[in-house]
């Protein structure tokens, strides 16, 4: 299975990359990591849906023949199948998108998954394996797309998810990110409120130290919606709370801390 980026800034098509064997991310021409995790995400998400929709799997193996009883067995394997995927093992679905995917290509706004249809009704069909995943490679591939956006954040490049995907996976609140929130806004309201005494000695009370302080009360003064997003579990993939606590360069402008942390 190869990755494509074949938009201006990204990496050369003429040089894809696996996914799926790999956590390194793949780079753009000028060193951005493009999130591969994310990637792999949608890639999973979709073949899944794919073969929870009885209509398409039925248009992929009727054009391939069979018998009406041929087609049925397929179908209800397609079903037993996408109801299996979220408990298979990472190696197991591995091997399925490898056999199944002849390549994927990312562009701005959509990651398209081109899908062997042939290898699909061999796997539906049990004749499909790790060592025999099938014989021809030329055949025609499906194309299979998913809306995404790509947003730089700082020195990075993260992507966006769909999230009507009916897969993907719920918002996941980072206890330490919003730990770190709430703490930068309870010590802003005892400063405006007088009730820690002097900037140094709020910190000393703390036993924090007055750097580490000054870092911490900028994120009071987070745009409300970063500090919503964050508190409800959607942030953009990759943030920690380190990065945030240590990004020296967050502007005070709402908008650009959008962008610098990739929520615009």
């Amino acid at each position: 299975m190869r990755l494509n980026t074949g938009d201006p800034g990204l990496s050369d098509p003429k040089s894809p990359r696996d996914i799926g064997g790999s956590k390194q991310a793949p780079r753009t021409r000028r060193g951005l990591r493009v999130p591969a995790a994310e990637i792999e995400q949608i890639v999973t998400n979709r073949i899944r849906r794919l073969l929870s929709e009885p209509a398409n799997i039925f248009q992929i193996i009727e054009d391939q023949g069979g018998g009406l009883l041929m087609h049925q067995k397929l179908m209800t394997r397609a079903a037993d199948l996408a109801g299996e995927w979220a408990g298979m093992s990472p190696l197991r679905l591995r091997v399925i998108l490898f056999a199944l995917i002849e390549r994927v290509d990312m562009r701005l706004d959509e990651v398209t998954i081109h899908l062997r249809p042939r290898r699909l009704t061999a796997l539906l069909d049990d004749r499909l394996t790790a060592t025999n995943p099938g014989t021809i490679d030329d055949e025609a591939t499906l194309p299979l797309s998913h809306p995404v956006h790509l947003r730089r954040a700082g020195k990075e490049v993260r992507m966006v998810i769909d999230h009507t995907d009916p897969f993907a996976p719920p918002p996941k609140p980072d206890r330490a990110l919003i730990r770190l929130v709430v703490r930068a806004h309870r010590f802003h309201d005892m400063l405006v409120k007088h009730r820690g005494g002097k900037f140094g000695d709020l910190a000393k009370s703390e036993r924090l130290n007055r750097s580490y302080f000054s870092q911490l009360l900028r994120l009071a003064y987070l745009a409300p919606d970063i500090t919503t997003a964050i508190l409800d579990g959607h942030q953009p993939a990759g943030l920690t709370a380190t990065q945030l606590i240590e990004r020296a360069d967050l502007p005070m402008s709402w908008r650009e801390q959008r962008r610098t942390l990739g929520f615009a």
